[in-house]
């Protein structure tokens, strides 16, 4: 039985070439392909994610069924990203944008949705004081577009006449130590920490790498090269999806010898 994740290699061939019911299978398999939910229909994630310009316009023209909405170039988009390992974070949040706060544009032909119906979608997040999410919205719906552009599916971003249109963010100031005595304090008060063990040698870890606290919660046994004295984090944990070594200084292995909790004894 054939399945609609044919339909890709379906829509290389000419129209003539076609058995009878080529067209008809090739209609019933699109139609099957982009009905129900992204997140339970593979064959539509396969197909959207690999149509070319000129195969949209093919079903649009012959079968009449139109593979420019945005919501459905929104899905390539999510697809694209996950095929490129981007975050589980990441790709979770940009599926909740798209689907959820920008559904009422869902359904639009992408070439026609105008920067005011955007604007009044980003207006409405903004004016319930989420200026970020309005501004994290107004940056993936550009993505989406610049794909459409790529792929012939589209000619303009409408976000871009928005720079300026949404209010800035309110930057909320987190507490830092600027100088060097109260630095020295806050390394003493480490030192002087007489609780759980692990937390005090996480905290001088801290200090000793400048690393992300998350990095070192997450860190394991195997990515410490003793010998080396080298801390390798692997891509997958770090922000920027690349590895990043991390030198050992001799403090941190006294600290571990202080403390019992050397990476040869614990995770």
């Amino acid at each position: 039985m054939r399945s609609a994740l044919t339909a890709p290699r379906c829509l290389l061939r000419s129209s003539a070439r076609h058995d009878r019911d080529g067209p008809s299978f090739l209609k019933t398999c699109i139609k099957r392909a982009c009905s129900g939910p992204l997140s339970r229909n593979s064959s539509r994630r396969y197909l959207v994610a690999r149509l070319e310009g000129a195969q949209v316009h093919h079903i649009k023209t012959n079968i009449g069924i139109d593979l420019t909405e945005l919501g459905l170039i929104s899905e390539e988009y999510v697809t694209r990203m996950e095929e490129r390992k981007a975050a589980a974070a990441t790709v979770t949040k940009t599926k909740w944008l798209l689907e959820d706060l920008a559904s009422p544009l869902a359904k639009r032909p992408i070439k026609e949705i105008t920067p005011a119906e955007i604007l009044q979608i980003l207006q409405k997040i903004e004016k319930s004081g989420r200026r970020e999410t309005a501004r994290r919205l107004r940056g993936v719906i550009g993505s989406v577009f610049r794909l459409a552009i790529v792929t012939l599916r589209a000619e303009t971003d409408p976000t871009l006449a928005l720079q300026g249109a949404l209010q800035p963010p309110k930057a909320n100031g987190r507490a830092a130590i600027t100088d060097e005595r109260k630095f020295g304090q806050l390394l003493v008060a480490i030192d002087d920490y007489d609780g759980w063990p692990t937390i005090k040698a996480a905290l001088q870890f801290l200090a000793l790498t400048c690393v992300r606290p998350g990095e070192v919660r997450g860190a394991t046994r195997d990515e410490f090269d003793l010998r080396k004295a080298v801390w390798h984090i692997p891509a997958e944990r770090m922000k920027m999806r690349a590895p990043h070594d991390v030198p050992l200084s001799k403090r941190r292995f006294w600290s571990w010898k202080r403390s019992g909790r050397s990476p040869s004894t614990a995770d």
